[in-house]
């Protein structure tokens, strides 16, 4: 089937030509395939300490981070959250039941997704597990999509390998809401 020549449209649906591969020389690869070509660690099964961020609106209108039920405007000076390097946490990404979904992002650190409570139906109708969760929250994330009246939990290990402060962003990733300021500062000390 010939390429489309330039400047031409095509139907909806048409198929045409984008590459076209040619093997010259097969070429024995060396075996079979393992039966698993990786695997996760365990999910931590329990934290010493549970934080529930939700972005939310203040009485102002202004975008906040609540944590733990406080309003929190951003300041790049001010560092909310505080964690023990080589602790691992829960955090709760909460959505209130009106609005829209939310890709909360983490900087610096992975996390994996334990369980989304509040789902709606139509999402939860994708679920894979009994907590809710769906296939694209079983490997490691730094970004997770809470949906309205939905809640994330997650577990992230605060360890690295370096000896001082450091200090990393949580923050929507609406470019909207983050121009508006719904992000805070974590600082995980030594």
């Amino acid at each position: 089937m010939p390429s489309p020549a330039f400047g031409t449209s095509l139907k909806p649906g048409e198929a045409f030509t984008l590459m076209k591969l040619v093997v010259r020389n097969l070429v024995d690869a060396g075996g079979a395939l393992p039966a698993t070509l990786s695997s996760l660690p365990a999910l931590p099964s329990a934290s010493d300490k549970i934080r529930t961020l939700q972005p939310a609106r203040n009485a102002s209108g202004d975008w906040v981070m609540k944590i733990d039920g406080v309003d929190t405007l951003y300041d790049m000076n001010d560092f909310p959250i505080v964690v023990k390097k080589n602790a691992v946490e829960f955090w709760d990404f909460k959505i209130g039941s009106a609005g829209m979904p939310h890709p909360i992002h983490l900087h610096g650190f992975l996390f994996r997704v334990l369980s989304r409570t509040g789902t709606p139906p139509e999402v939860a109708a994708q679920s894979v597990d009994a907590s809710g969760r769906m296939v694209t929250d079983l490997g490691f994330k730094d970004t997770v999509l809470v949906w309205p009246g939905e809640t994330v939990r997650v577990a992230i290990d605060f360890h690295h390998c370096f000896g001082a402060e450091e200090h990393y962003m949580v923050h929507c990733h609406v470019l909207e809401h983050e121009d508006m300021g719904l992000m805070t500062n974590v600082k995980v000390i030594a």
